[in-house]
């Protein structure tokens, strides 16, 4: 197990708030087990969970994509840089810009060793990953951009294959199977 837990790294350009903390847990289980001298099993549990604050941008100049766009938005193209140094940004007040991301993983390994010359094994993983953030798009405290990031994945993996050696020859012969969503 590992966990990171600390205060607000960012401070407000324009009132008194801080941004940039950090909440990260991460965790991994091992299990080997040999019950015969012919079969071995292996068992891997591991993830994460992130409920970290997303990082705010630094305000560092109006760029506008076209000339006829600066005028309809005067608030932000009057607005100050950034002051400060590297840990001075800004962010809308009042959004949660904590994360709540996780993902975890399951790992199995079976190897069986059915005769001298004929070694069965399985392999199989699933994982899944979800991603929900969000995170302050212009580094000023106008309401202008903010950009949600939602995700999620799902993992699935399964190989069976035979091996083994027949007088001189040896052989592998397997299936594979694998989606994705």
């Amino acid at each position: 197990l590992r966990g990171v837990r600390s205060g607000d790294w960012q401070r407000s350009d324009s009132r008194d708030d801080g941004l940039g903390a950090q909440r990260f847990a991460q965790g991994r289980f091992l299990l080997d087990w040999h019950p015969t001298d012919r079969l071995k099993v292996s068992f891997d549990a591991n993830g994460f969970y992130d409920g970290s604050d997303t990082q705010a941008p630094q305000y560092v100049a109006f760029a506008p994509s076209t000339p006829a766009r600066a005028s309809s938005i005067p608030l932000l193209a009057s607005y100050p840089t950034s002051r400060g140094g590297p840990r001075s940004a800004d962010w809308d007040a009042g959004p949660d810009y904590r994360s709540h991301n996780w993902f975890y993983q399951l790992n199995s390994r079976v190897d069986y060793d059915a005769l001298d010359e004929l070694k069965l094994t399985s392999i199989t993983s699933y994982s899944e990953l979800k991603v929900n953030q969000l995170a302050e798009g212009d580094g000023t405290p106008l309401t202008n951009f903010n950009g949600r990031q939602l995700g999620r994945v799902k993992s699935f993996s399964q190989e069976l294959r035979a091996a083994g050696d027949v007088g001189a020859f040896s052989y592998i012969a397997g299936l594979n199977f694998a989606t994705d969503k």
